[in-house]
């Protein structure tokens, strides 16, 4: 599946004046170089989710390395800059797989706040759950790519509001 949404979400995330960290899938970014270059180019922080979104903690080290180093490699030719930090596909992660990616200059990075939007619960469930569930210092998780994004298109800016609302800044690792 392509990132079809991923240009809405950034024109939200511009209106809005936030930045926010889009974690690619390294082997998903073709035919999407423009857009990845353009999210870079707007102040978003590109970050590794793996070659082909595989569970890293099936693989071993020598094939985990190899798929997290072709993804920083694919990302720093089109973005110029490599990146620094790495979301495991589905959370999974063990001691292996954080010691491959710390070789290769990445943090690890695990969300706090998962909106459940891959599983299309409707757009007013996707702001209630991060609602619920984000504190300070939360990293929230949502999806941009992988399926119909349109409830996260939906939410993305009501939740921007009414996270402001209760004090709440938007940052990356840049």
């Amino acid at each position: 599946a392509t990132p079809r949404s991923t240009p809405k979400i950034e024109r939200i995330l511009q209106r809005k004046h936030v930045r926010a960290t889009f974690f690619w899938v390294g082997s998903r970014t073709f035919g999407w170089e423009k857009v990845v270059r353009r999210i870079s180019d707007k102040g978003h922080e590109i970050a590794n989710h793996s070659w082909f979104h595989d569970d890293l903690t099936t693989l071993s080290a020598d094939a985990v390395r190899r798929d997290l180093a072709r993804t920083n490699r694919r990302l720093a030719r089109l973005t110029g800059e490599r990146p620094t930090i790495f979301r495991p596909p589905y959370g999974a992660v063990n001691g292996q797989v954080r010691r491959v990616a710390a070789g290769l200059g990445l943090r690890t990075v695990i969300w706090d706040a998962d909106s459940l939007d891959w599983t299309s619960p409707g757009c007013e469930e996707i702001v209630r759950l991060v609602m619920r569930r984000v504190r300070p210092g939360a990293i929230v998780l949502m999806h941009d790519g992988g399926g119909d994004r349109r409830q996260t298109v939906c939410a993305l800016p009501r939740i921007i509001r009414n996270l402001r609302s209760r004090h709440y800044r938007f940052v990356t690792t840049l």
